[in-house]
Order: structure tokens, then C-alpha cells, then sequence
């Protein structure tokens, strides 16, 4: 599995996923993707597998829809799936007041910018 922000295709490390069979029993647990985005599994039986992600890297949303696959009966490649992650997004609120009275004022315009300018 490779792991990737779903804006700019970046892959992303420390996302944790478990693994689970057709019958949802679980076969690893603390699966944790590494600088490349990747987890990797070796040794696993003929099966319908899911990885479900059960932690979000930092700063992104936790996605746990099952990523499906399947291992065939003498397969001789590796079964390749990706899963996206989204950033969070965040909210501001700004209020202007007056300096004197602390009353809300109307009408004022702003404009936001980045920490670069």
C-alpha cells in the first residue's frame, strides 16, 4: 500500500492501518507506513484482504473506508493499492472591535494571507 495527500500526490509517512481477511478477522494490527508512504506484507495465504486505516497522519483526516485486495493462489507480484489522505482544514473567526467601547464594528475589510506573505 502506498499512501499519498490527495492534493498534491506526496506520499505520506505514519499513517496506521490494520489488515483484516474476507471474514474480517484480523491478521496485523500496527501497520504504519514509512517515509515513502508505504506499508509492505509479505507471507499472506490465498484470501480477500482489507486494509483499514485506523490513524490518520498528523494534520490529516482519518479515511477508514477498507482498501480491498486479493492474494491469488501462486501469485509472483506483489498486490499494489494506494489510499489518499485529506488535510485538515481549519476556521477562523475575527471580530473588530472598538478600542474604546468594545463594540462591534461593521464593515471592515481584511485580507488573509499565509505566513509567507
Amino acid at each position: 500500500l502506498t499512501k499519498k495527500d490527495s492534493a498534491t500526490n506526496a506520499e505520506l509517512a505514519d499513517a496506521t492501518f490494520e489488515l483484516r481477511n474476507e471474514d474480517g478477522a484480523l491478521v496485523r494490527e500496527n501497520l504504519v507506513t514509512d517515509d515513502n508512504g508505504e506499508i509492505s506484507v509479505a507471507d499472506l495465504a490465498p484470501d480477500d484482504y482489507k486494509l483499514i486505516e485506523t490513524k490518520a497522519p498528523t494534520g490529516y483526516q482519518l479515511d477508514a473506508t477498507p482498501v480491498n485486495f486479493t492474494i491469488d493462489f501462486n501469485q509472483s507480484e506483489a498486490a499494489k493499492v494506494s489510499k489518499t489522505n485529506t488535510a485538515k482544514t481549519g476556521t477562523v473567526v475575527l471580530t473588530k472591535k472598538d478600542s474604546a467601547t468594545n463594540a462591534e464594528l461593521a464593515d471592515a475589510t481584511f485580507e488573509l494571507r499565509n505566513e509567507d506573505g
